[in-house]
């Protein structure tokens, strides 16, 4: 989706930190979110995203976090990202987590869920939200 067929209201100019386990899903979401005005920071590795979250923490405007990942869990690492910064905007995505489940993530500090596979659309408006 290209800047040109995004409304402007959906676009930004902040910092999105992608931690998901699946490289093709960064690269698309890189891709997308750049064409849309956003800087992004990226890791394919729970451990790693930590560590670059750390490193860039009062640059990152939000966090799009893979509940389920190998290693260091989604949850896990919303709880190392909360103590770092507990202001920061966390979306969770998901396409196997149960509904219990990311609303206890929500009140351990998560701003939101969006289920895997989302909408670029649906996905940047839900971030357009948090954002704003």
């Amino acid at each position: 989706m290209s800047s040109d067929s995004t409304p402007s209201g959906i676009r930004g100019t902040e910092t999105i930190l992608i931690i998901d386990d699946e490289e093709s899903i960064i690269l698309m979401l890189s891709d997308v979110l750049g064409h849309n005005g956003y800087t992004v920071h990226a890791s394919t590795a729970a451990e790693k995203g930590i560590v670059l979250f750390e490193k860039l923490k009062d640059e990152v405007d939000l966090v799009l976090l893979d509940i389920v990942m190998p290693g260091i869990n989604g949850v896990d690492v919303l709880g190392e990202i909360m103590k770092i910064n507990p202001d920061v905007k966390v979306l969770l995505a998901s396409g196997y987590s149960r509904l219990d489940q990311h609303e206890n993530l929500i009140e351990k500090g998560a701003s939101g869920f969006i289920s895997k596979p989302f909408r670029i659309f649906e996905l940047l408006k839900e971030i357009r939200s948090l954002l704003d």
